[in-house]
This record gives structure tokens, sequence and C-alpha cells, in this order.
């Protein structure tokens, strides 16, 4: 096996492991895995502000979508799917009796991935 291949392997056994993470914690704690999967949403904005030279310097969230927002880089969809999302993150984050299963946390974590994807600059 060459250093190349014995790399490439490492790199999907990580993305592998990520994935085996978040699961497990969906499992234990279906609350924490999406307070952990919304990390994505801002990691996402925060990178589109830069690469429109929007700056923000509290990198509150909120605050952020709606800047993309006046500013055209994110349609009224993307913005109401962020709020959506952040609703939920915040209902995990400060309701302890709130009733969320597994798969709900993993779908919860499909629908940032896609969200972070659009949000890319790129995309």
């Amino acid at each position: 096996e060459s250093k190349g291949e014995a790399e490439g392997k490492a790199e999907v056994n990580g993305v592998g492991e990520a994935i085996y993470s978040f699961n497990h914690l969906a499992t234990v704690s279906p609350q924490s895995a999406v307070l952990m999967a919304w990390l994505g949403v801002e990691k996402a904005l925060v990178k589109l502000a830069a690469h429109h030279g929007i700056s923000n310097n509290s990198r509150n969230p909120s605050k952020l979508s709606r800047l993309l927002r006046q500013h055209g880089k994110i349609d009224r969809e993307t913005y109401s799917i962020i709020e959506k999302l952040r609703n939920l993150r915040n209902e995990a984050a400060h309701s302890p009796d709130m009733d969320m299963n597994t798969g709900q946390a993993i779908e919860y974590k499909e629908l940032v991935d896609r969200l972070s994807i659009k949000l890319s600059p790129q995309y």
C-alpha cells in the first residue's frame, strides 16, 4: 500500500469516525447532537459573510443571516430554513424536556449539511 493510499484511507476513516461520533452522540443525547450540528451553520454563515466582505464582529448567527439576506447573498427561503434550524437549536439548548429522538437529531444534521453546502461560496 502506497503512502497516498494510506492517507486516502485515513481521510475516509476520519469522515467515518466523525459520522460514527455524531450518530453515537445522537443516540446518547439527541439535544447535544443538535447543538453540535448547529455549529456547521454558524461556520458556513461566517465563511459566506467573509467571502462577500460582510463584517459582523459579534459572529452572531442570527445577525449574520439577516445581514446576508439584506445584502442579497441568501434568498428568503434559505433565510427561513436558517431561522427554523436556529429555533430548533435554541429549543434543544433551553428546553430540557424537549422530546427529540435519535432519528430527528440525525435528520437535523442532514439538513444542516445540505444547508452548509448551499451556503458555501462555490455553490
